[in-house]
């Protein structure tokens, strides 16, 4: 009788068994992201001398308009939850569980590993995210821009969040001239400063469950160096923004932004 041996494995040879074992689920790294980014939020607080990132690294609402913006978040999620039969406090669990919120998380952490020398890398205020479409924003500390926005898409995600849908919402905000983003920042001679942008250019960053998985395990082994995973899932998201951009040739304001921005992302860490 022939013996059937794993794939890659030889006789004689001591089997590596952590090849095979299942990457954990996304979920289960919330706590462990949320903890990495509550400490970079702090450090970048602490440099720039300004309460801008939430422990979540989120941009704080902040202003003369932040008491009316808190509230209309509220009321969303209140809204949201109540279409869902929850509680409050209960949807917002599910949500930061849902693959869409620990890529959002671990896609924070890995582009700022890769970016942060010459990138503020943040999560968008919760009032961009709600009403702007906006996950993440990019603020060049040399230049001062905003020079694009990011909305993570996961390939498990059902619903507003699948990916044709991503798709169709970014057509439309690119049709509109770009995405307004309310609560940003820029660099007036170095010093950090709270101001809204419109007409940014904005792209959809799509990462399969397995990926994030493993990108998320990367993660927590808090290696300083970019390892070849995530210069690999920096590399696809490149070529994936490229792609995007030539989409935006009709509209040639946004198209010459978009084209900017991804030349400013290229050959960073890669």
């Amino acid at each position: 009788m022939n013996i059937e041996y794993l794939p890659g494995a030889r006789p004689g040879v001591k089997i590596d068994l952590d090849k095979f074992k299942k990457p954990e689920r996304p979920e289960t790294f919330v706590d462990y992201l949320k903890s990495r980014l509550a400490r970079r939020s702090e450090k970048i607080n602490d440099i720039y001398n300004k309460n801008f990132l939430d422990p979540e690294g989120r941009i704080l609402i902040s202003g003369e308009e932040a008491e009316k913006d808190n509230n209309l978040v509220l009321k969303l999620e209140n809204n949201w939850a109540q279409e869902k039969g929850m509680n409050i406090e209960a949807w917002r669990s599910g949500k930061e569980k849902a693959s869409g919120s620990v890529a959002e998380l671990a896609l924070t952490l890995m582009l700022d590993k890769i970016l942060g020398e010459r990138f503020i890398v943040a999560r968008a205020s919760e009032y961009d995210d709600y009403c702007n479409g906006i996950d993440n924003v990019i603020i060049d500390k040399e230049s001062g821009a905003v020079i694009c926005g990011f909305d993570e898409v996961v390939d498990d995600m059902q619903g507003y969040y699948s990916e044709a849908k991503k798709k169709e919402k970014m057509k439309k905000v690119s049709a509109s001239g770009g995405a307004e983003i309310k609560y940003g920042a820029t660099f007036i001679d170095g010093e950090l400063k709270l101001a809204s942008f419109e007409n940014v250019p904005t792209f959809y960053l799509s990462l399969s469950s397995l990926d994030l998985s493993h990108l998320a395990t990367e993660l927590k082994k808090e290696n300083n160096e970019v390892s070849d995973l995530e210069n690999k899932i920096y590399g696809r998201l490149l070529n994936s923004l490229k792609a995007q951009a030539l989409k935006l040739k009709g509209s040639k304001a946004l198209s010459q932004e978009a084209e900017e921005a991804i030349k400013s992302l290229e050959g960073i860490g890669l």
